[in-house]
């Protein structure tokens, strides 16, 4: 069964209590259940989730209808539907309403509808903004993203506000955006996924041969024997043409036999086409998937162990390439690797800082070369594992946070105490017993409210 941990719950009794909070703990960590055990315990009540990409939306989708929870994605895809979709959502028919950023603009006529139904504004409980450390990194490449900022303006509900990879700088500037009060809880969990071990590599062969890349396809190696991979291009056509250099490895029966061994995904395919990969894939049937930045966040394959960065544009950040390597050992007691291949010519900076420091105390963003010669030079004292590229890799296994599991401050450190002690409580008591710590910390006399943030621009 599925372990439920404090922070989940503390999250939700954040939620239930009207308080927005911030939650930052790592990939594959568990945050999804923060707002969907919301929706386990209160059932007359609706959750409104804004996700970045439609494929993420479909994601949750599938797994809210998994436990039993009724969703719905509203996004630019199936914008022919959104008018009977919109009464079905204003009727309850839906408890969890995935939306995508540019739905939630004063100029979406549906979007408005919503704001103003009556039944709809009561019944929801929550607004949770997924993968928040895109509203400052596609701030120019989607300016429509800054519509976000008007969420506290149009419903009177908390806001709670999820990052595997909020730098500092980025907490800041979304926390100003949303105009949210001075003093505001941050759920922070360590980041690190030592089950984890990373690689960087040197591209030997020719680019355009993709030969660095043939260890990932043994020879000799049955269909079902190749380890599940996931690997990173970031551009379209380099992604079809990784796939189709794949192809061309292997005996012509493969693909009759499953035409889904080797598949890619990126914006240029329609999303019909892109969902059903993602289905393939959640299937167990797709053996190594080459994607683009579309596959970059929040998608769970639990069967992935492998995750390869293949050459490093300029586009990319440090947090970029940590989510990447974050689709990797979604599922407990795995054991995985990520790998980056770079070119000869690549200039990487030198520093000794572990890459965890870097994405979590830096006041923006670190650069992936950063990152990379961090791996390269972290302490030799750390674990090694052979990941199967030809070298000793690094493993990190340690945290870069104390041995506090919350970032301390008066509201989390009480409410920490009290929710969920026991472990064998209930969901519903669990949650109860957060309220009650919420509560009992709101008051005036008990709160030491942080300074404001500064006004960032973008």
């Amino acid at each position: 069964g599925y372990e439920v941990h404090h922070w989940q719950l503390l999250a939700a009794a954040y939620m239930l209590a009207g308080q927005h909070c911030f939650v930052i703990t790592a990939t594959g960590s568990g945050k999804t259940f923060c707002f969907q055990s919301v929706l386990l315990h209160r059932p007359d009540t609706i959750v409104a989730v804004i996700c970045p990409l439609i494929t993420l939306m479909e994601d949750q989708v599938a797994a809210a209808n998994k436990i039993g929870l009724s969703a719905v994605a509203l996004h630019a895809e199936n914008l022919l539907h959104h008018e009977q979709l919109i009464r079905d959502v204003a009727q309850g028919v839906y408890r969890l309403v995935l939306l995508g950023p540019e739905f939630c603009v004063p100029g979406n006529q549906y979007w408005m509808c919503l704001t103003k139904d009556c039944t709809f504004r009561q019944r929801l409980v929550g607004i949770v903004i997924d993968e928040a450390h895109l509203c400052h990194a596609w701030r120019d490449f989607r300016p429509k993203i800054d519509g976000l900022f008007r969420l506290k303006s149009w419903f009177n509900v908390p806001l709670m506000v999820m990052s595997a990879t909020m730098t500092p700088y980025v907490r800041q500037y979304v926390h100003s955006g949303l105009r949210l009060p001075g003093h505001v809880p941050l759920i922070h969990c360590p980041i690190d996924r030592p089950e984890i071990y990373l690689s960087v590599q040197t591209i030997q062969h020719p680019i355009a041969t993709f030969k660095d890349l043939d260890f990932l396809l043994p020879s000799l190696v049955l269909q079902q024997d190749v380890v599940p991979t996931i690997v990173f291009a970031d551009s379209q056509m380099e992604v079809s043409n990784l796939c189709a250099h794949f192809w061309s490895k292997v005996p012509p029966d493969w693909y009759h036999r499953n035409p889904f061994t080797f598949a890619a995904i990126s914006t240029g395919f329609n999303q019909n086409r892109r969902l059903l990969v993602l289905k393939a894939m959640r299937a167990g049937m797709v053996k190594i998937l080459f994607a683009t930045q579309i596959a970059e966040v929040g998608l769970d394959f639990g069967t992935v162990t492998r995750v390869v960065q293949w050459r490093v544009p300029l586009t990319l950040s440090g947090s970029g390439l940590w989510q990447r390597w974050g689709r990797a050992c979604r599922r407990r007691d795995t054991i995985g690797v990520g790998i980056v291949f770079v070119s000869p010519a690549a200039k990487i900076p030198s520093t000794l800082n572990h890459p965890l420091a870097l994405l979590t105390t830096s006041p923006q963003d670190a650069t992936v070369g950063a990152v990379l010669q961090s791996i390269y030079s972290f302490d030799s004292s750390t674990k090694r594992k052979d990941a199967g590229a030809g070298s000793s890799k690094w493993r990190l296994d340690c945290s870069i946070q104390d041995d506090t599991p919350y970032e301390v401050n008066p509201v989390v450190a009480v409410a920490h105490e009290h929710c969920l002690a026991d472990r064998s409580s209930d969901l519903h008591d669990g949650i109860q017993d957060g309220l009650a710590a919420v509560d009992d910390c709101s008051q005036p006399s008990q709160t030491v409210p942080d300074d404001p943030p500064e006004n960032m621009s973008g």
